[in-house]
């Protein structure tokens, strides 16, 4: 997401960062946890993104470094 100025950009990191925070969208169904989570911020532009098991459980550290990959 991009945001105004570099300030907000640190606010919102700062609110989405924070357990209990929420989600914009879930996506088909999938209860997310907030376990495996990353964001990451470049200037105005935050991304942050969460990981988890729709099916089998893979290793939490393969759920972390998917999250930790598409944040960036």
């Amino acid at each position: 997401m991009d945001l105004p100025g570099t300030g907000d950009a640190i606010d919102f990191r700062t609110i989405v960062d924070r357990a209990g925070s929420g989600n914009l969208t879930e996506l088909g169904g999938l209860r997310f946890t907030g376990r495996h989570y990353a964001s990451s911020r470049d200037g105005v532009t935050v991304v942050n993104a969460q990981a988890q098991a729709g099916g089998k459980p893979p290793a939490a550290s393969d759920l972390d470094g998917l999250a930790s990959t598409a944040a960036g």
